[in-house]
């Protein structure tokens, strides 16, 4: 899979709000804790993510990926989870060669990720919690 090939990710939405509603409509509660753990928790999955590729384990990256692959995918943060499934491609494949590029692209989503999915708390999360 070539990221320069794959359509704009700037074409889908941010977040699956179908997603969204179906977590607010189980529980809006465990909706904030989530997204507060999924602030909490994915800039350190991708820092671990970026230490696998670099030092070569990719059969780690591919996991580490895959798990934030399923994070994103409950959270309905769909173009994180896009990029998430390339490195798991590039993980499995050993394509190295585009892994800055994507991890970019990675951290770069994931503030309009974070901000999108605090815009569906239902309250803004507390100093202790972000």
């Amino acid at each position: 899979m070539n990221p320069r090939t794959e359509p704009s990710l700037k074409s889908d939405p941010i977040l699956n709000l179908e997603i969204i509603a179906e977590l607010r409509e189980l529980d809006q509660n465990l909706l904030d804790e989530l997204i507060d753990l999924f602030a909490g928790k994915t800039p350190l999955m991708i820092q671990k993510l970026a230490d696998e590729f670099s030092a070569g384990d990719l059969k780690a990256a591919a996991m580490t990926a895959h798990t934030l692959k399923g994070s994103t995918g409950n959270l309905g943060a769909q173009r994180m989870y896009r990029i998430c499934s390339q490195l798991i491609e590039l993980a499995h494949d050993g394509k190295i060669d585009s892994v800055a590029m994507v991890l970019e692209a990675l951290r770069a989503e994931f503030q309009p990720t974070i901000e999108a999915l605090r815009g569906e708390r239902s309250s803004p999360p507390s100093a202790a919690k972000s």
